[in-house]
């Protein structure tokens, strides 16, 4: 975990502290879990739009693709896989998020705001909204 904190902090200019992380991540669960719920809720609301998860040919793919796309996953159950070339990106948010940094209601880690991507898996274009 160290290694992932070091990673972020020299990424992002975040300043992380691992001493402190736990009492952090205590003190604010209900703000952690509104915000997850929040961005949860988005990509939730993709799918009801007929947009589907990344594809590729690996399992992992709903990991991968566009970083600023709602329908990619940011959290990564097992973020101790650096094999892949997307895990440091994941590793990177999970502790920013949890360290209180980084707020992802708010857009992503680099400022920039979730757009739905428009190449390769082209959620944009997957959407499928009806006139009523």
């Amino acid at each position: 975990m160290i290694k992932h904190i070091a990673h972020t902090n020299t990424n992002y200019n975040f300043h992380i502290d691992g001493a402190t992380l736990g009492t952090t991540i205590q003190k604010n669960a209900l703000t952690l879990t509104s915000r997850l719920i929040i961005v949860s809720v988005t990509h939730e609301l993709g799918h009801a739009t007929h947009i589907h998860h990344h594809h590729g040919i690996d399992a992992r793919a709903s990991y991968g693709g566009d970083e600023y796309c709602p329908t990619r996953y940011w959290i990564d159950p097992d973020g101790n896989d650096d094999r892949l070339p997307f895990c440091t990106t994941h590793n990177d948010w999970t502790m920013a998020f949890l360290a209180m940094a980084w707020n992802p209601v708010a857009g992503l880690p680099d400022g920039k705001p979730y757009q739905l991507c428009t190449s390769v898996d082209d959620c944009f274009h997957q959407l499928a909204l009806k006139k009523r």
